[in-house]
């Protein structure tokens, strides 16, 4: 309901709504009085008099009708359309002889009101915004308008009479202001009980206060203070409001849309109005100021609710204030007059709907004792008044209504019923251009009737022609009056077609450039659109799948995803067999091809060597042959490859069945979820989707190709099935006796559908053109023929154009004539054939006319038994070719319908997957926390572990070099007895000197420091002091070392030479064993800081595998869906599947079925690991035989050659011994480096000789070709001075002939010149080859 007036005498109201009605009711009676419908719904209701028996209704359309209520019911009085889009607002002036109304289009129009039956309109002005409500001010002076954008107008209405003669636009001044509102505050959050509101009257201003103001925030309880967990709680919410405070936060100036204002009577410029938005929940007040463009509002009272205010308005004799908003609540409230304050008690109820009923109208009876209610929700509520000590003030009326009869007001009133009708302004200036469309139509009339007139006598003209004689008729081409008229004509219709391409052209371009941009929005990201398929016999069709393509974005991270998945397939398989590898592959191949390296090294290098060499090669090749052995020997960790690939292959495939929602479930690293893989899992579904619906869609494209060539066929044996059926026809009727008239039904030519080419859609063929063509001239016949216009049938134009109906008429009998006038051409064309019938059409009516003989007669039937046969033929063609498509068609579409179900699955997995992405990203930050801790503790580890492996490194080549040490050591020793034998009567005394410690200087390094006079005094004396300990600890070999008598002096320098080795060796093992025991400590301290970050990293691997189990739960939560079939279900009880499902499982048939024959797999497997023990068993028992008859072989020949050693030299051998006492090494390794280094400049002596060589060779052929130019050079001089000479020999005497001395100079220096041309010819030839000689260029010869 969009209006209620009551009546001022009579309990009596009138309503207009939503649906286009107007109603009369009599609410003291609770009945319906009388109604009138309209084609638009109404938005407005005003009363027109004092008695509110006119109204003015306002219509969706733009339309304002005057409605009467008479004692027949209600009557319309007057319909104009002043606005395009609906009337937002209706005023009445205080003297009610001036009406204004605004509309959605932004404009307000001002009617004159004529003795409350007629309006006169006056002028409209265009406003800044849409008007949302109107008020005049009491002295009719002003008219104000709040405006949707929050802003009010003043305008000044029209004043004295308005010219209109040409436009009802007038420009009137008016003033635009903003409001200045405070920043409302934040409500506090108070407890709502459970009454409903509205029930009972308050008390007063208490009352309302009581209603209104929130409770203050409670800071104590029982005049304790509140603890740390209220405090805590406070905190909290003053930090929420003061957050919802900053996000709600809108600047000063920002507007609202104004809802009701109305002028506060006797008091100037001041108004009250209501606002939407978060100024609802107050009637603010303001006032006017000249000058001023910003009014500051304050709240001048209180509204029921928070809502927004739609209604707002004191009762006729101001002692009631009266309110209504937006989510259904009315207010009534005691005031004092119009525009002042509420004061008193008041009554308020909720009884609209709160989401639809907004209250459009409030009102009380003329008596004060009922007050009604009207809102959106199309409800009216009706109250009886019982206020106590208070009595209706105003006397019951003592006459009837003064009711309009039914004689006055007009008797008939065009209405306006068509929505696209014009506006006042629009009929008025369309009045002008509808009467020369009209006079422009009438004048085509005119000449469309004078060419048919033309036309006829034309056509009666070409049949007398062609009536004649044939020697009497005239040619064709006598009838053409003007021969170059059609190429005039063909060039003026070519010229105003350009005319009128160019005339369009800015046009086509728009709409080509707006098209361009719908397809580049709808079109561009669609892959493939939808196509309908039909059948061809039957009613089934098949669509393809609407496919959008995959953005740029999109597959960029579909690549991302598969090299992440196959990188982590990758890490997968090197995870499972690195270690086997690297003890079983890594490592052999280098070994072998190192010693075959050193093999043929050695071979190459064989004869060079002593035969005590080749022995110590020979030995140390087996030794590295028992290494390389050695190194083939399985560890205690060692593992098949065979085997480790057959378990790998078991867990991958077997199954390892564990329920992901086991409280004690361990999600295993590799199989973790993370946002990212969720991501790219979600990414493949979606391509997969795609791919599913592009193949569908490339076989939907595929079989549609199909159907256009089975058209094409179809109709080409449809258009057999018509010859054949047309020659039936001719046959003669005695041949067609004893057969049916129709033997076979013809098809009908087959088409695509336009929806089955959505593609076609932009082309045009001509026939759309046409069609196009006369809905654009049937359209523009009804404009221009509409007479109601803007005054409800009296603005339009009184002449219009031709009824469509005399249009199509006139346009079916020009195209009739044009017929008749082709046909009478072509008769008038044919040479003198068409007047009379010609000697062919006589001859086929003369044998018509003649009997058929027998054998005729059986031709005939003959042909027609053949051409039967042939359709026959064709038809059943058709029908195969028809149902073999069909049946194509029906297997798609059943594969599509399961294709459907498979996509929606999917579509419901990706929700699935879009809430777990959701989920996983709320636990990523702790995650990453988490991972972060671990990656920084690996990192430390890893740095440990690398420092405990050098640390081990350093320790084992150390350990390998105290061997060596040791070994060299005992090398000396052993050169000490070999070089003093036990037979020496010296041994005694030398081995003493051999073992003496001496005191010895130490070495300095090579490039170590010098200058140690720089070393402080106390270093010195501390090494004194240290030296002098020394030499009191060696007092007993402080005695001065000789040679003992009758020693061999040799042998005594001899061993003191191997004792400085001896201490030499010691030093270095002394250095060597300080610095093992510095590496062990240091390595002892890194092991306990391994352990203590293994520790760490061990306990931080724990609260991940608790959060993943925290994670994995959270994800348990959200449901998945799977579509089961009823065979699908196993879990039944009692033979019945039980209420409670959920100790099911959902688990895979052909898994389930694959457990159960695996374990008579196992069964098998069990037996057959059984009999290969045994024979592995076997097998190890002779192995065992085997080794020990080797170890006994073995030790026969050590046994062997121990008494070898002790026959030939009475002791063990130790070869390695050998092998050091021999030649130096040292000596070997100078003399091998001297060899390398012969070889190398030898070498490089042969290439600079070569070099050497190449350039002799080059200056030789330079000195040979400089040779040559320089002997043509002398040539040359010598040819020049014999010519020289020649010519002084030809003067023979002093005195000459001085002409004949004249003509021989002549001639001379004729021939000179010719020489000299030819000699500098020459010249310039051998100087280009002197340059080129010079250079060094040779492409001169190239």
């Amino acid at each position: 309901v969009m209006g209620l007036i009551p009546s001022p005498v009579a309990h009596v109201a009138m309503t207009a709504g939503q649906d286009g009605s107007v109603r009369i009711f009599d609410y003291a009676k609770r009945s319906l009085e009388h109604t009138a419908r309209f084609s638009q719904p109404a938005t407005l209701l005003i009363g027109l008099d004092s008695g509110h028996t006119v109204a003015a209704v306002g219509f969706k359309d733009g339309v304002v009708r005057l409605i009467a209520r008479k004692p027949s019911g209600l009557q319309l009085l007057a319909a104009h359309k002043p606005h395009q889009g609906a009337v937002t607002s209706l005023a009445l002036s205080p003297d009610a002889t001036s009406l204004a109304s605004s509309g959605e289009d932004g404009t307000v129009f001002f009617f004159k009101v004529k003795e409350c039956t007629s309006l006169e309109p006056i002028c409209f002005t265009k406003l800044p915004a849409v008007a949302t409500c109107a008020d005049w001010a009491s002295d009719g002076s002003k008219l104000m308008l709040g405006l949707h954008d929050g802003r009010l107008l003043e305008l000044q209405p029209p004043q004295g009479s308005v010219d209109t003669e040409k436009t009802f636009e007038m420009a009137l001044p008016y003033r635009t202001c903003t409001l200045l509102l405070p920043k409302p505050k934040k409500a506090a959050k108070v407890a709502k009980g459970d009454d409903k509101a509205g029930a009972d009257a308050g008390q007063g201003e208490g009352g309302m206060a009581a209603e209104t103001q929130a409770a203050p925030l409670r800071t104590s309880l029982d005049g304790e203070e509140l603890d740390e967990e209220g405090k805590e709680k406070q905190a909290q919410e003053q930090e929420e409001e003061r957050e919802e405070e900053e996000a709600e936060s809108v600047d000063d100036d920002a507007q609202h849309e104004v809802l009701t204002l109305s002028y506060i009577p006797n008091s100037g410029h001041a108004f009250h109005v209501t606002l939407g938005g978060r100024w609802a929940g107050h009637v603010w007040q303001g006032s006017f100021q000249d000058g001023q463009e910003a009014i500051e509002a304050v709240p001048a009272f209180d509204t029921p609710s928070t809502a927004p205010t739609s209604f707002f308005r004191y009762s006729r004799n101001g002692r009631y204030q009266l309110m209504g908003t937006c989510d259904g609540v009315v207010r009534m409230q005691p005031a004092s007059g119009p525009g002042t304050p509420p004061s008193g008690k008041f009554w308020q109820g909720s009884l609209h709907d709160v989401h639809a009923g907004r209250v459009s109208a409030v009102a009380l009876s003329f008596d004060e004792k009922y007050l009604l209610s009207a809102a959106w929700d199309g409800s009216i509520y009706l109250q009886e008044l019982h206020i106590p000590g208070v009595s209706p003030s105003i006397p019951l009326p003592s006459s009837p209504e003064a009711l309009l009869s039914d004689e006055e007001g007009p008797k008939h009133v065009a209405d306006i019923t068509n929505p696209s009708d014009y506006t006042i302004e629009k009929a008025k200036q369309k009045a002008e251009e509808d009467a020369k469309i009209a006079a422009a139509e009438s004048k085509k009339m005119g000449v469309r009737d004078y060419l048919h007139q033309i036309r006829t006598e034309f056509e009666a003209l070409v049949a007398e022609n062609a009536a004649k004689p044939e020697a009497e008729r005239l040619p064709r081409s006598a009838f053409e009056i003007d021969v170059g008229l059609r190429e005039m004509i063909a060039e003026e219709t070519a010229k105003r077609i350009e005319e009128a391409g160019m005339e369009v052209a800015w046009e086509t371009a728009k709409r080509k450039l707006a098209l361009k941009k719908l397809k580049a929005f709808f079109f561009d990201h669609i892959e493939v659109e939808r196509i309908v398929l039909y059948g061809v016999r039957v009613k089934h069709y098949v669509t393809t799948f609407r496919t959008a393509a995959l953005s740029e974005d999109m597959q960029h991270e579909l690549e991302l995803a598969k090299e992440a998945e196959a990188a982590r397939a990758a890490a997968r398989s090197r995870a499972v067999f690195e270690s086997n590898k690297a003890q079983n592959v890594s490592g052999r191949p280098s070994l072998s091809s190192g010693s075959a390296r050193q093999d043929s090294k050695q071979t190459v290098d064989e004869a060079k060597l002593t035969k005590a060499d080749q022995r110590r090669l020979a030995r140390k090749k087996r030794e590295a042959e028992w290494h390389a052995f050695n190194l083939t020997r399985p560890d205690e960790k060692y593992e098949n490859e065979a085997d480790v690939q057959a378990i790998y292959e078991a867990e991958q495939n077997m199954g390892d069945y564990k329920l992901k929602s086991d409280q004690n479930y361990v999600i295993p690293e590799e199989d973790r979820m993370t946002p990212q893989r969720k991501r790219h899992q979600m990414l493949l579904l979606e391509e997969a989707m795609h791919s599913v619906r592009m193949d569908f869609n490339h076989r939907f494209l595929a079989l549609r190709e199909v159907k256009r060539k089975v058209i094409t066929e179809i109709n080409s044996r449809v258009q057999q099935l018509e010859a054949i059926h047309e020659q039936l026809g001719r046959l003669a009727p005695a041949s067609r006796e004893g057969f049916s008239e129709t033997p076979f039904d013809i098809p009908p030519m087959l088409t695509l559908r336009p929806e089955e080419v959505p593609e076609d859609r932009e082309k045009v063929s001509q026939e759309d053109v046409e069609e196009h063509v006369r809905q654009k001239e049937a359209a523009k016949s009804k404009a221009a023929a509409s007479k109601l216009g803007g005054f409800g049938g009296h603005g339009g134009p009184a002449a219009a154009s031709t009824p469509p109906s005399n249009q199509k008429a006139s346009d079916s009998g020009s195209k009739q004539a044009a017929a008749q006038a082709g046909k009478a051409g072509e008769a008038a064309g044919g040479g003198g054939g068409g007047g009379a019938p010609t000697g062919e059409e006589a001859l086929a009516k003369m044998m018509a006319a003649v009997p058929l003989s027998e054998l005729e007669k059986q031709l005939q039937a003959y042909q027609r038994r053949k051409l039967e046969q042939q359709a026959a033929r064709l038809h059943y063609e058709v029908l195969e070719m028809a149902d073999t498509f069909d049946d194509a068609l029906s297997t798609l579409r059943r594969e599509k319908l399961g294709l459907e179900a498979q996509i929606k699955l999917c579509e419901i997995r990706q929700l699935v997957h879009a809430q777990e992405l959701s989920l996983l990203q709320d636990f990523d930050k702790r995650e990453v926390v988490f991972i972060e801790k671990r990656t920084a503790k690996m990192v430390d580890r890893n740095d440990i572990l690398v420092k405990i492996n050098d640390c081990n490194a350093k320790l084992d080549s150390k350990r390998v070099e105290i061997e060596q040490l040791l070994a060299r050591r005992h090398a000396v020793a052993a050169e000490f007895d070999a070089a003093v034998p036990d037979t020496e009567m010296f041994k005694e005394q030398l081995a003493k000197i051999f073992n003496r410690k001496i005191k010895r200087s130490k070495k300095k390094a090579a490039g170590g420091r010098q200058g140690d006079d720089d070393e402080s005094e106390e270093e010195s004396e501390d090494g004194e002091e240290e030296d002098d300990e020394e030499e009191g600890d060696d007092d007993d070999d402080e005695g001065e070392e000789a040679c003992p008598p009758g020693c061999d002096q040799n042998l005594y320098e001899r061993v003191c030479d191997l004792r400085e080795k001896r201490l030499d060796e010691e030093e270095l093992i002394a250095e060597f064993t300080k610095t093992i025991e510095t590496l062990r400590k240091e390595k002892e301290a890194l092991v306990k800081k391994q352990k203590v970050l293994e520790m760490g990293l061990a306990a931080i691997n724990q609260d991940i595998t608790e959060f993943q189990k925290e994670k994995q739960q959270a994800l348990n939560q959200i449901d998945v869906i799977v579509n089961l079939k009823m065979h699908q279900i196993e879990y039944l009880v009692d033979r019945r599947i039980p209420d409670d499902t959920s100790a099911g499982l959902v688990f895979s048939s052909r898994e389930l079925e694959r457990l159960k024959n695996r374990i008579h797999e196992m069964d098998q497997e069990r037996l057959e690991l059984k009999a290969k023990h045994k024979e592995l068993k076997k097998e190890h028992l002779q192995l065992l035989k085997d080794k020990a008859a080797k170890d006994q072989r073995v030790a026969e020949l050590e046994g062997r050659a121990h008494d070898v050693q002790m026959l030939k030299f009475g002791q063990i051998i130790n070869l390695d011994l050998l092998d050091t006492i021999g030649a130096s090494r040292g000596t070997e390794e100078l003399k091998e480096e001297i060899r390398k280094q012969e070889e190398a400049y030898t070498k490089e002596l042969a290439e600079w000789d070569k070099k050497i060589a190449e350039r002799t060779n080059e200056l030789m052929a330079l000195t040979a070709e400089n040779t040559r130019a320089l002997n043509a050079v002398s040539e040359m001089t010598a040819a020049q001075r014999g010519l020289e000479s020649g010519l002084t020999k030809t003067r023979k005497t002093m005195f000459v002939d001085p002409v004949l001395q004249r003509r021989q100079e002549v001639e001379e220096r004729d021939s000179l010149v010719q020489l000299v041309n030819a000699q500098a010819t020459e010249i310039e030839r051998v100087k280009a080859q002197i340059l080129a000689l010079r250079s060094k260029n040779t492409s001169v010869y190239t």
